[in-house]
């Protein structure tokens, strides 16, 4: 998987069997409701077809949840192993 640049949306696609697929975008801080709502038309209209094969009807969109969330600047880490803190 490529490393995400500072101004890339990264997507994150989960299908639960017998459930609601979904998809988590993560965009970077100060995003537009504008370039959030071309990235939401895009994932719909592409994407999710081609990835995860879901294909909303022409009214609704229903069948995938999406989650925007802003990408967060401090990250810790800890390794589930040895449950050391890695900043």
């Amino acid at each position: 998987m490529a490393k995400a640049l500072p101004g890339d949306a990264v997507l994150k696609f989960q299908q639960v069997r017998g459930g609601q697929a979904r998809v988590e975008i993560e965009v970077p801080a100060g995003t537009t409701l504008e370039a959030s709502q071309k990235l939401e038309a895009l994932i719909y209209a592409e994407i999710a077809p081609e990835i995860l094969n879901i294909a909303a009807c022409s009214n609704c969109r229903s069948g995938l949840d999406v989650i925007v969330r802003e990408r967060f600047e401090d990250i810790i880490r800890v390794d589930l192993g040895s449950f050391k803190v890695q900043r």
